[in-house]
């Protein structure tokens, strides 16, 4: 019983282990596998797809306007009270007056009637168009989820740097730290032996005490930038994440050719502005096509009743039956100038939207100029703070060594360590903004991937 009992405990303590490693398992995320996942996730990209698929609805719907429609009807009547007509007197009776009707009833108490109608159209220049209009929303519905895709590459790209950056930050933070307490025990031995002054200890561990605020505030904002990119993605913002890329990769990859213009046909705003430029055009070729006639084809099949007793309605030798076939054509011959009215403002629409289309391609022009300007700018300030990083920690560590040999300054070593840290912020900080420059500068010249 005790060997049964140990098993079980085992048992239940394993799927224990299991199903705790699994709450707590962390998601490893390169910034492909972060972007992939977004594709699967992310609402509103969802939500773009869910358009495509809704226009391809909508283009089997104007389709079967095209096709046979067969629509079937059945009808029974009951006259509580029978309507009557007035036929004059003098034809039942010669000698009646002459302005006199003798009421008559023409209409059985109960009729019925049944039939099936098919009705095809055979030509409508508006359905034809129409066809045309609906594959061109199709192609708008896929060009905005690839718009919402390029939104979301750029979206993804920046949240996943600015982790990058901050968890880099809080790393180097927490090296500060291991240095300065190393530092404060050094001077709190010093102090001990009467080789420095107390208020130098203080000052040190004051500086110390703002490091620590300082790399618990970088901790938490390294946690909001993560369930930022977890937001950005779609995962539940209480999955722990690890990112595997490194920012020293990412940081050589960031390197791109700024003399390469950009084409604004690449821009999938570009290709949006044309698509909507081809809506336009139909839709003005639409209205135009509502002064052509429309003819149609019909067919009906049935048969009716007219009874005077509930028995007699169902008795099938008091059905009759009916069809016939016929042609439909109709023509179109004044409006009021309701068309041409319409006309006019349809063609303003295009005017308009080749307007836009011209003033995109020179923003393009201009976007692609300032992005390249903003790369330049942020690797020229980054080259600067990476020389601003290495001089203030030589400047530390020979502050360190002069002081450890009784011939520096304890307030040196103070304003040395604030120098670095200085330099670690404003290094960083230039670094990312070279990441959020090139992902601008990739999406102006349509090459965001």
């Amino acid at each position: 019983m005790n060997h049964n009992f140990f098993k079980v405990t085992a048992l239940f303590s394993a799927i224990w282990l299991l199903l705790g490693a699994g709450a707590n398992a962390q998601e490893r995320l390169s910034m492909e596998q972060a972007i992939d996942y977004a594709m699967k996730h992310n609402a509103t990209y969802l939500n773009a797809g869910l358009e495509v698929k809704k226009a391809q609805a909508q283009v089997r719907e104007v389709t079967g306007y095209g096709l046979p429609q067969i629509n079937a009807a059945v009808e029974a009547n009951d006259y509580v009270i029978i309507p009557k007509a007035f036929i004059p007197s003098r034809f039942f009776n010669p000698q009646a007056p002459e302005n006199s009707f003798t009421p008559v009833t023409f209409q059985p108490k109960l009729t019925g009637n049944m039939n099936v109608s098919l009705s095809q159209l055979l030509f409508d220049g508006s359905y034809l168009v129409g066809l045309q209009a609906s594959r061109t929303v199709k192609e708008l519905a896929v060009r905005q989820q690839t718009m919402a895709k390029v939104d979301l590459i750029e979206k993804v790209q920046k949240a996943y740097y600015l982790v990058l950056v901050n968890e880099e930050r809080r790393k180097l933070l927490e090296a500060n730290i291991v240095r300065l307490d190393s530092t404060l025990r050094e001077l709190n031995a010093l102090y001990e032996k009467g080789f420095a002054e107390k208020i130098d200890v203080d000052r040190l561990r004051v500086a110390r005490n703002n490091l620590a605020v300082e790399t618990d505030k970088i901790a938490t904002f390294t946690e909001v930038s993560k369930s930022l990119l977890k937001l950005q993605i779609g995962m539940p913002v209480e999955t722990p994440i690890t990112l595997t890329d490194r920012l020293a990769e990412v940081t050589q990859s960031a390197e791109i050719d700024l003399n390469s213009k950009g084409d604004f046909q690449k821009r999938i705003e570009y290709q949006l502005l044309q698509t909507q430029l081809t809506l336009n055009q139909l839709e003005l070729k639409n209205n135009r096509a509502k002064y052509l006639p429309r003819f149609f084809g019909f067919a009906s099949y049935g048969a009716n009743t007219g009874v005077s007793t509930y028995s007699n309605f169902l008795n099938s030798n008091n059905w009759f039956e009916l069809g016939l076939v016929g042609l439909k054509l109709e023509v179109p011959i004044f409006a009021g100038f309701s068309k041409s009215y319409k006309s006019q403002q349809l063609k303003i629409n295009i005017e308009k939207t080749q307007n836009t289309l011209a003033e995109f391609e020179n923003a393009v022009k201009l976007q692609t100029i300032q992005s390249a300007d903003m790369v330049r700018n942020s690797l020229s300030a980054l080259k600067v703070q990476k020389e601003n990083l290495e001089l203030s920690q030589e400047v530390l560590r020979v502050s360190r060594i002069k002081t450890q040999q009784g011939v520096g300054s304890n307030l040196e070593i103070i304003n040395a360590e604030a120098s670095f840290k200085e330099a670690q912020t404003n290094y960083y900080t230039s670094l990312y903004d070279l990441l959020v420059a090139r992902v601008d500068f990739l999406k102006a010249k349509g090459e965001l991937k």
